[in-house]
């Protein structure tokens, strides 16, 4: 239980405090030269602007863009088997599927989980810098853009990285698909009379 929860704060720090914060952070300077809100030294401020960042960071999370990405989507082993058997209905896939993903090895899904957190963290940097560049070429000077620039192309390549990577997030999908057509839960799925 505990090693669960240890996971569990790591994936809400990389998914959602990061972002959230790396946003607000390049908000500031922008923030200053506008002049929208006078922010002192003052724990209000303070806590409004952790706030802030938070919130933002769980947005994004939420809205789970990377997840939607279509060659992320079309890729998910999941996916892969509702389109070869439309007859079965997709939640008799997924479960099928994720009783068989709880008992592969715990390394295996570690390293599943970890690249697939890397890269939901990848994705958003890029949304938040696309936004970032986008709100300082609205409101210059660009300055902060040029650092959400290159952050943005960084992440960019990060993000196929991770996915079409020697054995990366696409290799340990393919593998995972492989063995579930090969397992127990895919013969129940298909033959459920056998």
């Amino acid at each position: 239980m505990e090693k669960g929860l240890e996971n569990f704060r790591l994936r809400e720090i990389i998914v959602i405090v990061f972002p959230g914060l790396y946003f607000a952070s390049l908000l500031l300077p922008l923030n200053n030269s506008l002049d929208i809100v006078n922010f002192s030294n003052s724990i209000a401020n303070n806590v409004s602007f952790i706030m802030f960042s938070l919130l933002i960071g769980i947005v994004f999370y939420w809205i789970d863009i990377p997840k939607r990405m279509s060659f992320f989507n079309r890729n998910l082993p999941t996916s892969k088997l509702i389109n070869e058997h439309p007859a079965i209905e997709k939640y008799k896939i997924i479960n099928s599927y994720f009783k068989f993903y709880d008992t592969i090895s715990e390394e295996q899904r570690n390293k599943t989980n970890t690249y697939t957190n890397l890269y939901h963290f990848c994705v958003n940097i890029v949304l938040l810098s696309l936004v970032i560049i986008i709100l300082y070429l609205i409101f210059p000077p660009f300055n902060y853009g040029y650092i959400a620039l290159i952050i943005m192309i960084v992440a960019i390549s990060n993000v196929f990285g991770l996915f079409y990577g020697n054995r990366k997030i696409k290799y340990m999908f393919e593998r995972q698909f492989s063995a579930y057509k090969n397992s127990e839960a895919y013969t129940e799925l298909t033959n459920p009379q056998s």
